[in-house]
């Protein structure tokens, strides 16, 4: 006999153990979904493109993809401290193109990409207002992290630009 599926929630799988009021899990859910997404999995030191780059656009671009990472690592474990259960990211090959686009193209469309994972924190943060506790607080952190980071990515591309 085999076991039932578990419930869909959003982008997560819930259990019976779910701590957190659901529209929190989607939130989170949400945003590990859209970091997972975000161009910056197709960008790292092995890139093509990353090796023209300069030192100083390399290291940002670096840093900011780290972070996306870490965050993703950070969403992930809170879905699960409340009893969601995250699922992995679908492989898009199309993605890996992307690494061989050129600087000065590719630097705005990371500006962008970061700018819409801002706003997307800030739509979670909206639609879970009356929340409080560690997941709103790591929502939080995250926004002001990702604002951080557009604007070292928007001194990088600008500083591109003007070579």
């Amino acid at each position: 006999m085999a076991a039932a599926p578990m419930p869909v929630l959003g982008r997560c799988y819930t259990s019976a153990a779910m701590t957190a009021p659901a529209v929190i899990v989607d939130a989170l859910c949400s945003l590990l979904e859209a970091e997972q997404s975000s161009l910056f999995r197709s960008v790292a030191d092995g890139s093509p493109y990353l090796g023209r780059a300069s030192v100083d656009v390399r290291k940002a671009v670096a840093y900011v993809a780290a972070a996306d990472d870490r965050r993703s690592g950070e969403l992930w474990r809170m879905i699960e401290s409340l009893g969601g259960q995250p699922r992995p990211r679908a492989v898009r090959p199309a993605d890996q193109m992307l690494a061989y686009l050129s600087v000065k193209f590719i630097l705005p469309k990371l500006v962008e990409a970061k700018e819409l994972l801002a706003q997307r924190y800030r739509n979670a943060l909206a639609a879970v207002a009356d929340a409080d506790g560690p997941a709103v607080e790591l929502l939080r952190r995250h926004l002001g992290e990702h604002a951080g980071e557009a604007v070292v990515l928007q001194q990088a591309a600008e500083a591109v630009a003007a070579s």
